[in-house]
């Protein structure tokens, strides 16, 4: 997996829907059974690009759109 991930406004099962590129692909995480799939490689394949609203999480080299920081 390729940063960034993309945490869309859609929720499903009470959490966003993440969208990342792995393996040439653009797949779709989806919060199950208490935590989004370890390894995205075997995710959902979706056709569904990253939204303009999503949040971007991990954009290191700032590639796409600004990266927000969040302070814990």
């Amino acid at each position: 997996m390729e940063p960034p991930i993309f945490a869309e406004k859609e929720i499903k099962n009470g959490y966003k829907t993440l969208r990342v590129f792995s393996k040439g692909e653009w797949r779709e995480l989806i919060f199950q059974k208490g935590s989004y799939p370890s390894n995205p490689s075997v995710a959902k394949i979706t056709k569904l690009l990253p939204g303009g609203s999503a949040e971007v999480i991990f954009d290191d080299k700032n590639e796409f759109f600004e990266s927000k920081t969040y302070t814990f």
